[in-house]
């Protein structure tokens, strides 16, 4: 089994992202999938703010 990543780590993969359109995939269990897009807005120490794009359909 793979070590978790810090979020420290994440964190800063993640600051160049700012401002970016992005994808996230969440796994809700059972086969059951998610994704939205939306732009990263900000980054916190342990919080990252996504503004999703409700327009769009799933």
């Amino acid at each position: 089994m793979n070590a978790p990543r810090a979020i420290g780590d994440i964190k800063r993969d993640l600051e160049s992202f700012v401002g970016s359109k992005i994808r996230l995939k969440a796994n809700r269990g059972r086969n059951r999938i998610i994704e939205k897009e939306g732009v990263l807005e900000s980054i916190y120490p342990n919080i990252f703010v996504v503004k999703l794009d409700e327009r769009k359909v799933e």
